[in-house]
């Protein structure tokens, strides 16, 4: 694995490649019997988030090299940002990159490696159904493919057999295409105030930021173009200031990840001569921040924050009593947006998760306490394995990232499983 794919102080797009086999294992329980498995998949990595930055970085490198403002860095990085245009400009928010295709499927992969026992039970019929739910989106989709084709690659003879379904009740799935999130955007129109105030107290007030936005810009530029961005005279198609510059080649930065690893690890050299890692952990932090006040355990008494989580675990729910009645389908695949499974994290974790943050209060980005991009990198897993015993107790442990889950205080564990009809009582209040 190469560092900075990987390194979650560098953004939000971290790809989990290293999860094997033998960290998805599940244990057996005594006197209990493996009858069922349910599996979150975060959607895979997808296109640039914002081709418009990306355009305006690059008018901006553009009026600087005809002017011949460019220093010997800014240069080879021009050169580099002209390379990756095709490849930023093309990509498609809803479509998977080459990174995301390769580690989805063999996440797909690991996990029929370590749930074969299940799958091939010989109390089944010669197919097993798997079901393979998603939101109805291209990349959900596609994602869904890849990890069902990694399965596919454990099996030999035939015995698999996927049923795509398209959920019939879409709420349980689309993230916050619900009322839920309208009620609380009326609810709390002060958000996107907050969100504001971080981004510009982190970059504007904050003197480290406002440091390493100068070090960064005069790496690139010469002092004539550079004081044209640092008196806030620079005008394209609007006024473009230090920090929007350099917001973008973070941007930019993040999609690196998104490429195969011999051409991230090209253009990560040159993408290191300008943005060096104190920096590119700043600006990280920032996004976390971001991430965390919009969709995350947030501001205090934020509707959304366990609502989607609350509606997977419901699912879930249902999709097991069904399977308990008919004894088919032992396995179930949800494919879900990565702040989808934090919402179902926050159900879970409740406190453990992070701190939250209330309403007048401020982010500090040098604490970073809550270092969203560890919790639900793209390509991240959740496994529930459900145990049965002859009186018909369930039992269930929550295997996260190759960890097991440890859940809210409340909820009391029996070694690191759960009672089933304790948990739901718990996860009820």
């Amino acid at each position: 694995m190469t560092g900075w794919a990987l390194d979650n102080y560098y953004g939000l797009r971290t790809v989990n490649n290293d999860i094997t086999a033998t960290k998805l294992e599940h244990k057996a329980i005594d006197g209990y019997d493996y009858v069922f498995s349910a599996a979150f998949v975060t959607k895979g990595a997808w296109g640039f988030d914002n081709p418009n930055n990306f355009t305006r970085l690059l008018a901006v490198m553009d009026k600087a090299q005809k002017e011949g403002e460019l220093t010997t860095e800014g240069t080879a990085f021009y050169s580099t940002l002209l390379k990756l245009k095709p490849k930023i400009l093309n990509s498609s928010n809803d479509a998977l990159t080459m990174s995301g295709i390769n580690a989805i499927n063999h996440l797909g992969t690991s996990y029929a490696q370590s749930r074969k026992n299940l799958m091939l039970n010989k109390k089944y019929e010669t197919n097993i159904n798997v079901v393979f739910a998603y939101d109805g989106s291209n990349i959900a989709l596609k994602t869904g493919e890849q990890f069902v084709l990694g399965i596919i690659k454990s099996f030999s003879d035939g015995k698999i057999q996927i049923e795509y379904v398209q959920d019939e009740m879409p709420d349980v799935l689309a993230y916050y295409e619900t009322r839920e999130y309208r009620d609380w955007l009326n609810s709390y129109p002060d958000t996107h105030r907050q969100l504001g105030q971080i981004k510009y107290s982190s970059q504007q007030k904050s003197n480290q930021t406002r440091n390493y936005v100068d070090n960064v810009l005069q790496r690139i530029f010469k002092k004539k173009f550079l004081g044209s961005i640092t008196g806030n005279t620079l005008i394209l198609e609007s006024r473009v200031e230090g920090r929007d510059i350099v917001d973008a080649i973070f941007d930019t930065y993040k999609f690196l990840p998104s490429l195969s690893i011999q051409e991230a690890e090209d253009f990560n050299k040159t993408f290191g001569d300008i943005m060096r890692n104190d920096e590119r952990r700043l600006f990280s932090a920032i996004d976390n921040a971001t991430l965390f006040i919009s969709v995350g355990p947030s501001v205090t008494g934020q509707i959304q924050t366990t609502e989607q989580g609350r509606r997977l675990f419901n699912d879930l729910h249902i999709t097991l009593q069904d399977f308990l009645e008919t004894k088919e389908e032992p396995v179930k695949f949800y494919f879900i947006d990565p702040k989808a499974m934090l919402s179902f994290l926050t159900l879970l974790e409740g406190s453990k998760l992070g701190e939250t943050l209330g309403p007048n209060e401020n982010y500090s980005y040098q604490d970073d306490v809550f270092k969203v991009s560890t919790l639900t990198p793209l390509n991240s897993i959740m496994i529930w394995d459900f145990f049965s015993n002859k009186d018909g107790k369930i039992m269930v442990r929550i295997n996260h990232n190759g960890k097991i889950l440890t859940l809210k205080d409340k909820c009391q564990p029996v070694n690191d499983s759960y009672n089933w009809n304790d948990l739901t009582k718990c996860l009820a209040d």
